[in-house]
């Protein structure tokens, strides 16, 4: 859509359009180099699509210095129980409790890095969500 929500193209979106044409143009050659054949059209859409999801990911995390790195504790490990770790059967509610791990539910989701140039910073997009060991 353009600015007037009409359609039309932006200059940012052109750009845009022309970053995502271009890397599936050399993902298409780097396959096609590797197989000895073209690919297909119906091949091409399926490229074009996981390219278009892969470039709206990284707008969406952003493109700046960072990473993700998912939150698996071992058993038997203490972790205080917050926004990087949640109590599987009390949410929440236990929050600022030093528990001592005994599984593993669901992995936690962070990024590292504040999108400037430090990777420093910690920010954890989904808890771990784990069952105490009982007391």
């Amino acid at each position: 859509m353009g600015e007037d929500g009409q359609g039309g193209s932006t200059p940012l979106q052109g750009l845009y359009e022309l970053n995502v044409t271009g890397a599936v143009q050399r993902v298409a050659a780097i396959m096609a180099d590797a197989t000895g054949a073209p690919l297909r059209s119906q091949e091409l859409g399926q490229l074009k699509k996981a390219v278009t999801l892969a470039a709206q990911l990284g707008l969406q995390f952003g493109v700046h210095t960072g990473k993700l790195e998912f939150t698996w504790p071992e058993p038997g490990t203490r972790v205080v129980i917050g926004k990087e770790f949640m109590d599987e059967r009390e949410g929440a509610m236990g929050s600022g409790r030093s528990v001592l791990v005994d599984l593993v539910v669901e992995p936690g989701l962070n990024r590292l890095g504040n999108g400037r140039g430090s990777v420093q910073e910690m920010v954890s997009l989904l808890p771990c969500q784990l069952v105490p060991l009982s007391s």
